[in-house]
């Protein structure tokens, strides 16, 4: 018996990869000159940024709006408010997981930053709400 043989690539097919790489990376250059890409660290540090920006205003939330809800309910606001800011940020404390996601695929690339207890848990939430087919 004669062993299987790799198909072998003739000298068109080579020149060919060779140029669609040539092409590919001449549309990454100008999709860079057009401002169509980003830089990975930059994205990150925005995200972090944006991410802790967004964690100071959920903590501070307690203090804005907890003397109206005392008001509200005939109870003492600074009891309101301390309690308010315990269970949010005994909440927090249990969320604090936050993993960073990007997915490149076809023209449009998108930067996540999902919160997930485990990598298991962002595998499921990725299979479930970003990698299903449309409905």
């Amino acid at each position: 018996d004669a062993l299987p043989r790799a198909p072998q690539s003739t000298f068109h097919d080579a020149r060919t990869a060779n140029e669609v790489l040539k092409a590919q990376e001449r549309r990454l250059r100008l999709d860079e000159r057009k401002g169509k890409l980003v830089d990975k660290a930059r994205a990150l540090m925005l995200v972090h940024r944006f991410a802790k920006e967004e964690r100071d205003a959920i903590l501070a939330w307690p203090a804005r709006v907890a003397a109206e809800m005392a008001a509200e309910l005939g109870v003492d606001a600074h009891r309101l408010q301390t309690m308010m800011d315990t269970r949010l940020r005994e909440h927090l404390e249990v969320q604090q997981d936050m993993l960073p996601a990007w997915a490149m695929s076809g023209e449009t690339d998108y930067l996540l930053l999902v919160l997930a207890p485990d990598m298991e848990a962002f595998g499921e939430f990725a299979t479930r709400a970003l990698l299903r087919p449309p409905d």
